[in-house]
Order: C-alpha cells, then sequence, then structure tokens
C-alpha cells in the first residue's frame, strides 16, 4: 500500500503595524499576533519598548536602516519572511506607524502571495496622525484645513526630477505632513514657498513623537530649518506645515505636566521598575530605566528547602518584599508543598506591593504595619505583644539586619535565610555612562542596593546638581553613607509615595 505523501507545513506571516512608539498605541490584533509569533523581523522605528517585552524565546531579526550602517534590501527582507513561513513560523513583520504608509507593506504582500504564503495585514497607527496629534496638533480642523497630504522625503527633496511635485503640494491650504524629512527641512521649505506658500505659514518639527523623548520645535516656513538646527532635533522626526500648527498652542497638554521634559534616573530591577517608570512618563518626564540590580537565585537553594521542610516549627513568616515573596513560593512548589502547609502560620509582610503579592497567592497577611519599613515591622510586633516566638525571615543574601535583630530583641527565635541575590546586571555600567552625558536631572533610589550599586558604577560621584530620591529612610540612610545628601525621602514608602514626593518637590521649585 503506498504511503500518503506528507504535507508541508506552511506557516503565515502577518504585516502588523507598531504605531508611532509608544507601545500603548499597539493595536490589539498587533499584541494578540506578537504573542503567537515564532519569528519577528523588526524595522529601527519600532518603539524599543516593544521589542524589549518580547519573550526570550522568540526569534527576533532585525532589519531595519540606520544611517551609516547598510540595511538589508527589500528582497532580501522578503526572502526572509517567505522562508521561515515555509518552515511552518508563524512570522509578525513588525513596522513602525501602518505597514501601507511609507512601509512597504504592500511590496511584501505581493511577494508573499506569489510565493502562496498565506498573510494577514494588521493597520496601525499612523505617524502621520499620530505625531501631530501627540503635541496637539489636529490635521484638520475646521476654518483651518479640510484636507492633509502626507509625503515622504526620503529622496532629494532640492533635485527637480523628485517624484514629489512640492510646487503644486504648495497650493492651497491643506495641512502638509513630511515623514523621514528631519535632512530636507531646508530644500522643502523653499519649494513650498517657491511653490506659493506664505512665507509666514505655521510649521512644526516633532522628534520622537509619543515617546518620553519627544521634542518639539514651533515656527514658521521661513524659520523652522534654523530653529530645528538651533534645538538639535534629529530622525525620526514628523515635519507639518499649515495652520494647524496653531491650534497646538491652545490644546497640548504635555507642557503642562508637572514633570514635564525632567529626565528621571529609574534604578530599580528591570522587573519591578515598570510601575515606576510607567507612573513618571505618564507625568511627563523622560524615564531614564537603567536596572542597577537584578535579583537571582542563590548559589544553592539547599538551606531555604531544608527550611521550608520544616515550616512546622515556625509561628511566623515574614515576608519583607515582593521578590522575596516570589522566591519563597517558587520553592514551595518546587518541593510540591502548596499554601496549606502554611496553615499554622501567621504571616507577616511589609508595603503594599508586598502584601498585594501575597493576596495573588491566596493570602492575606495576619499583620502588615502601618509604613513600609523595616523598623515598623518590629515596632509593629511589640506593639500587638507578639513576642518569643519563632519566626522563617526569608530574606535576600545580602541586607540589613533591622528585622532579625529587633525580632532578637523581642525574645523571638528568628531564622533568617537566603532566598535570593541581588547582582549587578551587565552592561549597567555603559548604560549609567551614556545616561549621565547626556544629562539626568534626577536619581531614585528604591532600596538600599540600587545605591551601592549605582555609586560603584559612577566611582563614588554623581554631580551636585542632579537631585537624589529615597523611597524611605533607610535608603536614604545608604545614600548620606556615601556623601549624597536626598533632596526627597517619601513620606510614604511606596512608589506611589515617592511618586508624589517628586511632584511635591517641583512644584515647589
Amino acid at each position: 500500500m503506498t504511503k500518503p505523501a506528507k504535507t508541508k507545513k506552511i506557516g503565515k506571516v502577518f504585516l502588523v503595524g507598531a504605531g508611532p512608539g509608544d507601545p500603548g498605541m499597539l493595536t490589539i490584533r498587533g499584541r494578540e499576533a506578537l504573542s503567537f509569533a515564532d519569528v519577528v523581523v523588526h524595522d529601527r522605528l519600532v518603539g524599543s519598548r516593544i521589542i524589549e517585552s518580547l519573550p526570550a524565546e522568540k526569534k527576533i531579526t532585525d532589519v531595519g536602516k540606520r544611517p551609516g550602517r547598510p540595511g538589508l534590501g527589500q528582497d532580501e527582507i522578503n526572502r526572509i519572511l517567505i522562508a521561515e513561513a515555509s518552515l511552518g513560523f508563524k512570522v509578525v513583520r513588525l513596522k513602525g506607524g501602518d505597514p501601507f504608509v511609507f512601509g512597504r507593506g504592500g511590496e511584501e504582500a505581493i511577494a508573499l502571495a506569489e510565493s502562496g504564503i498565506p498573510f494577514e495585514i494588521v493597520p496601525g497607527v499612523t505617524s502621520a496622525i499620530a505625531g501631530p496629534a501627540s503635541a496637539g496638533i489636529p490635521v484638520t480642523h475646521r476654518g483651518c484645513a479640510t484636507s492633509f497630504t502626507v509625503v515622504t522625503a526620503s529622496e532629494d527633496s532640492s533635485n527637480q526630477g523628485s517624484s514629489v511635485n512640492w510646487e503644486n503640494i504648495a497650493s492651497g491650504n491643506q495641512t502638509i505632513v513630511v515623514l523621514m524629512g528631519s535632512k530636507q527641512i531646508g530644500a522643502i521649505t523653499k519649494r513650498l514657498i517657491k511653490g506659493g506658500r506664505s512665507p509666514d505659514t505655521p510649521a512644526a518639527v516633532i522628534q520622537s513623537a509619543t515617546l518620553p523623548t519627544q521634542r518639539e520645535v514651533i515656527g514658521t516656513l521661513a524659520d523652522i530649518e534654523k530653529r530645528v538646527c538651533l534645538a538639535g532635533i534629529s530622525s525620526p522626526s514628523t515635519f507639518i506645515i499649515g495652520e494647524v500648527v496653531n491650534v497646538s498652542h491652545i490644546i497640548s497638554t504635555k507642557s503642562s505636566l508637572p514633570l514635564h521634559g525632567k529626565r528621571i534616573l529609574v534604578t530599580r530591577s528591570r522587573a519591578q521598575a515598570g510601575s515606576l517608570t510607567k507612573m513618571l512618563t505618564e507625568l511627563g518626564a523622560v524615564s531614564v530605566e537603567i536596572p542597577t540590580i537584578v535579583s537571582e537565585p542563590p548559589d544553592d537553594f539547599n538551606e531555604l528547602d531544608s527550611t521550608i521542610s520544616q515550616l512546622e516549627r515556625f509561628q511566623w513568616l515574614v515576608l519583607a518584599s515582593v521578590t522575596a515573596v516570589e522566591f519563597f513560593f517558587d520553592r514551595l512548589e518546587h518541593l510540591s508543598l502548596d499554601t496549606r502547609h502554611l496553615f499554622n502560620i501567621k504571616v507577616a509582610s511589609i508595603g503594599p506591593a508586598t502584601r498585594q503579592a501575597l493576596k495573588d497567592r491566596g493570602i492575606e497577611p495576619d499583620f502588615v504595619p502601618d509604613r513600609a519599613v523595616s523598623s515598623s515591622l518590629v515596632e509593629g510586633f511589640k506593639t500587638e505583644g507578639i513576642r518569643d516566638c519563632a519566626v522563617l525571615l526569608p530574606s535576600p543574601e545580602k541586607s540589613p539586619d533591622t528585622i532579625r535583630k529587633g525580632l532578637i530583641e523581642l525574645g523571638c527565635d528568628v531564622t533568617r535565610v537566603t532566598a535570593y541575590k541581588t547582582t549587578m546586571p551587565v552592561g549597567s555600567e555603559s548604560l549609567v555612562s551614556s545616561a549621565f552625558k547626556e544629562g539626568i536631572d534626577m536619581v531614585t533610589f528604591t532600596s538600599s542596593s540600587t545605591v551601592t550599586n549605582l555609586i560603584s558604577i559612577v566611582g563614588g560621584v554623581i554631580d551636585s546638581k542632579v537631585s537624589v530620591a529615597c523611597i524611605g529612610p533607610v535608603t536614604a540612610d545608604t545614600a548620606r553613607q556615601f556623601g549624597l545628601f536626598p533632596d526627597i525621602v517619601a513620606d510614604e514608602h511606596t512608589i506611589q509615595g515617592l511618586i508624589s514626593a517628586i511632584v511635591s518637590y517641583y512644584e515647589g521649585k
């Protein structure tokens, strides 16, 4: 009997628009496609935070063209898409903005269709609209413009043989949006003025639209080139010409944000930096996220595992951080145990984030101090009359000894066991150096370890012009030990408390 021929598995390509840069502007369908993709092939202008959020197991290929570095030709990109899909993979071709707005998405779709590769087009938010909008500029506005034209300036705009008829575009009062034109502003303005646009026509250039690093320059056709040069604006940028630019003076909201333009260094671990970074960005800050610590397993888990196997010895389990919760319960699960084995143990935690991490695991802590500091837990035990009990304290390898010593003074038998260790992330040194060269207004510290490691990186010196913000008094004391003088010590020792203190600091200046 003849065996049936094996059917060759064919994958699928998703042509996805990533939006203008802000990961929040990636569409729901685009995010879904990324979640089940095996391979991601992306351009340079795709927001870095989108790429950084992708799981490590995905194959990620950068085919972007960069100044001074030759990029892959379109034929080679088409070949990669076809080859990966032919192997049965789900492939996301991720493009900045929308794939069909100067993204060559049409060319890639044709190549896939001719090769018999299934594909899906996932539109994105084009920077031609999102860029102006992010600066409070509507591309159409009653009384100003009822239409708009989008052109690319990727070719030499001073060339009379250019495929863009600038003189024709100059006629009328429609809004003109120019993409990829940062190096062509002078040539473009000359040709538009030659075509009949008034030199007094409002004009704006927006760099890195929708990102925390967004910068804007507003002027007229006559002076916009000079203004852009003085401001040091570079690509990626969007150039807008028309009366609609004047509307930005009324509806732009970014400059009214309390932390607008402040460059703030976030030093906590990448796994925990998200909430702080997001809050700072929403308040207008340029959040420079460079983790100076990373939490890792200890050299071995023998001591922790042995202690967990004897949980019946303890009356209290004290978990002082989200990381301690994560490592403790990971080992509990590793040992084929679960929360039922804590039925006879009371649990104490420090801070709302740690409390929430426990609640996510079905545990409501029996005690949470009013203030999110170690000394408050000790004082709370004393006030509540909790003494002379056996306490398990899973902790980082190196940490302040406040809790252990304080509970021992209350007559407790404290077993402090290493649950994890904190180390310096690889590559942080060069990133920190670059960040300070570019300019930092404030450094935030959320633990003593972040202070110690950053000081180690910078050689013990931070410019006195850089403000220092600490989440609480213990972190602040560590900063003082290294000769730093904290400008901010949050009254509420939480991320929200730190944010509130930073806002108050700048509002008081």
